[in-house]
């Protein structure tokens, strides 16, 4: 019997099709769920179907718009022509919605008001819309479409894939590190693989910036004229971690390429990455070691020469939250002027901690750990025109200008982010306990 069974898995089948129902109506196009089982079609052994329906209801899962999805195979008058039928329940069409998020510029927490429209053309494609503000975001709001399986591959019955973004924002104000507020307005197009790992990206944005009445120094002032930014994005993401927020074992590694200058009026080349590994030393006992490194290279927008320009503050890199030194004030790591962060054209931060679940049934059903970590690095600002570019990288790169802090503290993940509570002092030479009590929210960290 058994034998006859393995025997039946591999006979060659060649199904007759996919047929779609829709409990209670719905906007799903029957074309659509044919193009996401478009192995089917391919025919192939009863073990091979199976593993082809398999794969088509974890696509039309991903694709949120959906209650319940069955699929069974049905006789048809062939014996070896069986026809699949999708049945599915469609989630309503309108959703909307308040969060508490955290702003990816200021890292700090926002209220979000969204609605969602979903499956507006029947083909999975949705339009959100976001309004959201905070204590350092004056208010902003986003209108993003999104088309999910928009290439279909060259070879024949393989089902489609990426996904298609387009966004307006607008953005009526974000405190930036406390001296300037920034404003901003613009266009964005994405394409995004399935697994999340590559995204290419277009960006046409005007910002202007203004001091927040706090700040009144040359650096800052300077900054306040608008500019537009044109410019083209590469991410790529590679995460085998086991928890996005509080990991324990895994690889993290993410690298963002982007080049300005195809149009608008400012230009440059900026490369950002960072790497994190985490091993498990003990049970509910790990180790975690990160870098992160940037570097911006401004160019003239009319002779492409780089360094020939001085570098925008909007465009550079400014350190705050985990991946910094974990130290009180909106920017600890940096170049200052009168006390005033002003960004840097190039950085890199080293990062390790030693974290433990404590054997408290609610703290580890929570994901709560408590750690020790020790952070360093260094900024420089090299389109200053001041001294040469040698002298400047290689302070960047020296231990004359590297800055360390270590110190204790409880992680937790939470709906809206990675939360951190730490008692932290600068490591400065004097030998002398300066901890400073700490909170921090993020999306990305080290």
């Amino acid at each position: 019997g058994c034998d006859r069974m393995a025997d039946l898995n591999d006979v060659p089948l060649s199904p007759k099709g996919v047929r779609l129902e829709i409990e209670g109506g719905g906007r799903t196009n029957e074309s659509f769920v044919q193009r996401l089982f478009a192995g089917v079609y391919r025919g192939g052994s009863f073990r091979e179907l199976q593993q082809t329906c398999a794969d088509g209801v974890l696509s039309m899962a991903q694709l949120g718009i959906y209650k319940t999805i069955d699929i069974h195979v049905a006789q048809t008058s062939k014996p070896l022509s069986p026809e699949v039928v999708v049945k599915v329940k469609e989630k309503f069409w309108l959703y909307g919605g308040t969060e508490v998020g955290i702003s990816t510029s200021s890292k700090e927490p926002v209220m979000k008001l969204h609605g969602l429209m979903r499956n507006l053309f029947g083909n999975a494609e949705s339009l959100h819309a976001q309004i959201s503000g905070g204590h350092s975001q004056k208010g902003s709001l986003s209108l993003t479409f999104t088309k999910p399986k928009v290439f279909t591959p060259r070879l024949p019955h393989s089902p489609p894939t990426g996904t298609f973004e387009a966004a307006a924002n607008y953005d009526g104000g974000t405190v930036r590190d406390g001296n300037f507020m920034e404003k901003s307005s613009g266009l964005s197009l994405r394409l995004r693989s399935d697994d999340s790992r590559h995204q290419l990206g277009y960006q046409y944005t005007w910002r202007e910036s203004a001091p927040t009445g706090k700040s009144t120094n040359n650096s800052v002032l300077e900054s306040t004229k608008p500019t537009v930014k044109s410019s083209l994005q590469y991410t790529f993401t590679h995460d085998e971690t086991d928890h996005p927020m509080v990991p324990t074992r895994g690889l993290f590694a993410k690298c963002v390429m982007e080049a300005a200058g195809l149009g608008g009026d400012v230009a440059f080349g900026k490369i950002e990455a960072h790497a994190r590994a985490y091993y498990e030393l003990a049970e509910h006992v790990s180790l975690g070691v990160g870098c992160f490194g940037g570097a911006l290279v401004p160019t003239d927008i009319e002779t492409m020469k780089a360094f020939s320009a001085k570098s925008e503050m909007t465009d550079r890199f400014f350190l705050k939250g985990m991946r910094d030194l974990r130290l009180r004030g909106l920017s600890s790591l940096g170049p200052c002027d009168e006390g005033d962060a002003i960004g840097g054209d190039a950085y890199f931060t080293l990062g390790a901690s030693l974290s433990y679940s404590p054997p408290v049934n609610v703290l580890r059903q929570n994901g709560i750990r408590v750690h020790a970590f020790a952070n360093g690095g260094s900024m420089a600002l090299l389109s200053d025109g001041k001294g040469r570019m040698e002298d400047k990288v290689s302070k960047l790169v020296s231990l004359e200008e590297l800055k360390m802090s270590a110190g204790v503290g409880v992680v937790a993940p939470t709906p809206v982010g990675r939360f951190e509570i730490n008692l932290v002092s600068p490591l400065d030479g004097s030998n002398t306990f300066k901890g400073q009590l700490v909170w921090a929210m993020d999306t990305e960290y080290s």
